[in-house]
């Protein structure tokens, strides 16, 4: 049977294929429903009922259903095919999140699925447990060199963070600034806020001033 080119539309199976585009959890999906087109071939419908029979069971019976975040990570793979470069940690984070999803849904699938084990990345996602906390962010033991970096940033930090508030007790006893004043952060930089008239009696660099020019913040010459 030949039908017109408008039949989907006429048919009202482009409005499904938009309705069904909202439910997707990624740019993945959306474009796999944009794929979807009008089936003839009885053997191929069949099986598209079967295994919507399939997945209909699984979310009747299944009393949890696993987390649903999975993400669009192409560009980052796609990027990390060249030599020397690297996925960020935030992309990292989202590759864990989407293998859990997959791994949770198979473990529901398991039993009607005897390969399904074929089809999962276990040795990517063991080893980005041992690499990755629970937030996605990546664990100070990833690597030997990445623990000496950051507990030197950590003393580093510790010591910056010490003199700042050796010089604030100072410039509070010499009146420069009021007692209650506490050291901020301007552009990443730990900052004291001091007034203009005063901002020369403070050795450093000016990062920033308040929106009414009455505060200045002066990062000190020491730290």
């Amino acid at each position: 049977m030949i039908y017109p080119e408008n039949y989907e539309s006429k048919i009202g199976f482009n409005d499904i294929k938009a309705l069904l585009s909202g439910f997707c959890q990624s740019e993945l999906g959306r474009e796999r429903v944009a794929e979807l087109h009008m089936l003839t071939e009885a053997a191929t419908i069949r099986l598209r009922l079967q295994e919507s029979q399939e997945l209909k069971k699984i979310l009747e019976e299944t009393v949890e259903l696993p987390e649903m975040a999975f993400y669009d990570l192409r560009p980052s793979i796609q990027r990390i095919r060249l030599e020397g470069a690297h996925i960020d940690e935030d992309d990292l984070g989202r590759l864990k999140k989407s293998l859990d999803t997959l791994h949770s849904w198979l473990k529901i699938i398991r039993a009607t699925a005897d390969n399904a084990e074929e089809y999962t990345f276990i040795a990517v996602a063991g080893a980005m447990d041992k690499t990755l906390d629970k937030y996605g962010k990546i664990k100070d033991e990833a690597s030997p060199e990445l623990a000496r970096i950051r507990h030197e940033l950590r003393a580093s930090e510790g010591s910056v963070n010490r003199t700042l508030h050796s010089i604030l007790r100072t410039v509070k006893d010499e009146g420069l600034v009021a007692q209650d004043v506490t050291p901020t952060f301007r552009e990443g930089r730990l900052v004291i806020p001091v007034s203009p008239t005063l901002k020369k009696r403070l050795r450093g660099i000016v990062h920033d001033e308040s929106a009414t020019g009455k505060t200045v913040f002066i990062e000190p010459q020491e730290v």
